[in-house]
């Protein structure tokens, strides 16, 4: 089933390469290789416009890719930025393909994300053959036909560092264990509550109307969201949510529900959530938008903040334009429709991005 099938957005590239700046000449080596064999590729600093927050533009790439391609490098090692891309990619569970140049030990904090996955040695020249090599192994990824986690690992030893938790993948659709209940035609809905949402799916199954049942969030969730508030300095806003009258739009209702970060803006900024609470027939979406407490790398310096909001969703992002704030933000599915990527935009045209990951929703 493609991506469009699944109603969410298809990528825009299939290969993220994180590489440190001495190792450019092999990275775009690979990168070339891959784009031969019309493998989409995003690399810095080529695909980062003039002008554009460097820090912010990586973790919109990384929304925006199916997998990341590490060349590792005593270089890349030491790198506190490849450290960040890592984590951000685990963080959206992309697969990751460590491409191995230099005979190094990972350190203990990139071991955490990287021990355990398929390792694609390139020690021995010449060069070209393994990243032949490289290229029908990403091939095969992309095509479904090969899971890095399930490939015994042949990367270097790792001094015993802790590995990261698995991740689950659930083929064509996704199973939430707290609804108990998993389905590729319907949306997956939290159980009993007031009210419900009459919506019509997507074309592809106009002759199909679903009953999507719409509920508080229980108080476990309610419990949880309001830890990652006051963890970061948040006000939240009262947390109830009304299902309208009739039919809804059903990509307005994919947002409903409360999303929060784990890394701040542009991977060390501040922290931040989106409460959608409410969708209506027109695309519309309504809801707050919190910034937790300022960090000495946010980009701006303006105190926690908590703003309602009426957004719109045309072309399947969430728009939104706080009123009297400077700020515009846009919210999209990542590939994998499990995340938002959030960006926040200044006047004076620089930006900011975050990656959301729900602690509750009303619909999956």
């Amino acid at each position: 089933m493609t991506a469009v099938e699944q109603g969410r957005e298809p990528s825009r590239y299939d290969i993220f390469i994180s590489h440190s700046k001495a190792d450019k000449a092999t990275a775009d080596a690979v990168c070339a290789a891959l784009e031969v064999r019309r493998i989409r590729c995003w690399i810095a600093p080529r695909d980062i416009a003039p002008g554009n927050d460097w820090s912010g533009a990586i973790v919109e790439a990384l929304g925006n890719c199916r997998a990341l391609v590490l060349i590792f490098s005593a270089n890349a090692n030491q790198s506190p930025q490849i450290r960040n891309e890592i984590v951000q990619a685990a963080h959206l569970a992309l697969p990751i393909l460590p491409f191995r140049i230099e005979d190094a030990t990972p350190t203990k904090s990139l071991a955490y994300f990287i021990d355990g996955v398929h390792w694609l040695d390139a020690l021995t020249p010449p060069l070209e053959a393994h990243i032949e090599t490289l290229v029908a192994t990403a091939q095969r990824l992309l095509n479904g036909a090969v899971a890095p986690s399930a490939v015994k690992s042949t990367g270097p030893p790792t001094d015993g560092a802790p590995r990261a938790p698995a991740r689950s993948r659930v083929g064509a659709f996704r199973f939430d264990r707290r609804f108990g209940v998993a389905t590729s035609i319907a949306l997956v809905v939290a159980a009993a509550g007031g009210g419900a949402y009459l919506l019509s799916l997507p074309p592809r199954a106009s002759a199909v109307r679903a009953v999507v049942t719409f509920s508080q969030p229980g108080e476990q969730d309610l419990a949880r969201i309001r830890d990652v508030a006051a963890r970061s300095g948040m006000t939240l806003p009262e947390l109830t949510f009304k299902a309208p009258p009739g039919a809804v739009d059903p990509v307005a209702l994919r947002f409903v529900g409360v999303w929060a970060s784990e890394i701040g803006y542009n991977g060390v900024g501040r922290q931040a959530m989106l409460i959608v609470d409410s969708a209506s027939e027109d695309g519309r979406a309504q809801g707050h938008i919190l910034g937790g407490r300022a960090v000495e790398t946010s980009f701006d310096a303006v105190g926690a903040y908590t703003l309602p909001f009426v957004g719109e969703t045309p072309g399947g992002a969430l728009e939104i334009k706080p009123e009297h704030a400077r700020v515009t933000y846009v919210a999209r599915f990542n590939p994998s429709g499990d995340a938002l990527i959030l960006s926040a935009n200044r006047p004076d045209g620089k930006s900011a991005t975050v990656v959301l990951k729900p602690l509750w929703r009303a619909a999956n």
